[in-house]
């Protein structure tokens, strides 16, 4: 059976068959050989009285805002084409936009790497709904001249919802490989001190400095005798086993201090072996 959705037009436009737009004369028979499916009321649906009658509809709790009424027509593919999907208690434009972008970490990270070509792959109303989201969630706006600065809040991890971002991008940093680039110009001059130090984990520069001075501390050790190296190398585990956590071991830009990671076992054993020889 089909079904004509003609959004914009009401069944008023459809009664005076002489004067009809041209665009919608050839579908006006329709209304004779089919059925309107109107409201209880006699009055055209909406998509948020759909969403919120309870005879006819889904019978939700919906915010009547201007935005959640916006959103709601923009989302209306996605209403209407996933038939698993959990309503919240309260629908707002919140979720509602998230049906558009179901993983908001991902399309912000694109949007990093690729700009305006990113965009250019939305149509216009999709583009409207990701500035949006920019916007309201993470207090940008997404124009390609302030990618600089919009890194920065991305390795300042500036709120619960850019660090959710930073989590997505950990998983899979090769997927974006303009991110590294983009933080390389964007760390701020000062590391800050306190509660307002920069995050360690998200700098490029950090983890390569880093990696600097335990080569140089390796190489210090030379001559060194068995007790001064491994009591050594235990200061410097301690010291760097944290950025074996970090993203920039799986990039492959830390592998001194996976090796160091090695280098204490290593010492642990002899150390054991050691003990044990001395109690035979």
């Amino acid at each position: 059976m089909p079904v004509i959705y003609l959004p914009g037009i009401g069944k008023s436009d459809l009664r005076n068959l002489s004067q009809a737009d041209p665009k919608i004369a050839p579908l006006m028979e329709y209304q004779y050989n089919g059925a309107l499916w109107l409201n209880r009321n006699g009055k055209e649906w909406t998509v948020n009285a759909f969403l919120q009658n309870k005879e006819e509809g889904l019978g939700l709790d919906v915010a009547t805002d201007h935005i959640t009424k916006d959103a709601g027509i923009k989302a209306l593919p996605s209403l209407l084409e996933d038939h698993k999907l959990t309503y919240p208690a309260y629908v707002d434009a919140d979720f509602l936009y998230q049906l558009l972008f179901k993983n908001e970490e991902q399309s912000i990270l694109e949007w990093l790497c690729k700009g305006g070509e990113y965009l250019k792959e939305m149509s216009a109303d999709k583009q409207h709904v990701f500035t949006s989201i920019c916007q309201k969630k993470y207090g940008f706006v997404p124009v390609e001249k302030n990618v600089v600065s919009i890194a920065e809040m991305l390795g300042m991890k500036k709120s619960n919802e850019w660090e959710k971002i930073w989590d997505h991008y950990c998983l899979t940093p090769q997927r974006y490989p303009k991110i590294e680039e983009l933080l390389e110009k964007a760390k701020p001059e000062s590391s800050g001190e306190g509660l307002f130090a920069i995050p360690q984990d998200t700098w490029p520069q950090i983890n390569r400095e880093a990696e600097g001075q335990l080569m140089q501390a390796l190489h210090e050790m030379a001559g060194l005798n068995f007790d001064q190296a491994s009591s050594k190398i235990k200061d410097l585990e301690k010291e760097h086993a944290k950025r074996r956590s970090w993203v920039w071991a799986l990039k492959g830009t830390a592998n001194l201090a996976l090796a160091l990671n090695h280098l204490a076992k290593l010492c642990e054993l002899i150390e054991q072996k050691s003990t044990t020889f001395l109690t035979c």
